[in-house]
């Protein structure tokens, strides 16, 4: 992943409504409306026009839009951008960076080494079960 370019990451452009379910071994970059599951083993980037609703689980997250209900499960690194905005989220992650003027609502919760395993799993269990 350390040879990848902008030809290998995944987009969801600007004017672009997305629902449903995405997995990806690779980083992904959201300027549109996204509503479902987003799986990542790479970086998710959430440009500052973007909408989001949904689940995410990604090694990290680079958010700078607007999230109005969800749920992140980062293995590594969530950024919260200046600007951007938590409506209602569950956030869990290994490291948290919030600029200045980032808003958050909801729960954050840090995941001690191994809780991400597990948490990931009891997603997929959940999930099948629906």
């Amino acid at each position: 992943m350390d040879n990848m370019n902008d030809n290998d990451m995944n987009r969801i452009s600007a004017g672009t409504v997305f629902k449903g379910e995405i997995t990806s071994p690779g980083d992904i970059r959201i300027d549109g409306e996204f509503d479902g599951q987003l799986k990542s083993a790479g970086r998710l980037m959430v440009g500052k026009e973007a909408r989001v609703k949904g689940e995410f689980i990604c090694r990290d997250i680079d958010f700078g839009g607007t999230m109005e209900n969800g749920t992140f499960l980062v293995e590594d690194t969530l950024s919260l951008r200046s600007g951007s905005a938590i409506r209602e989220g569950d956030l869990s992650y290994g490291r948290l960076q919030v600029e200045l003027d980032a808003r958050l609502g909801g729960t954050c919760r840090y995941l001690a080494e191994g809780e991400f395993e597990q948490r990931k799993e009891s997603v997929k269990t959940s999930s099948s079960k629906s």
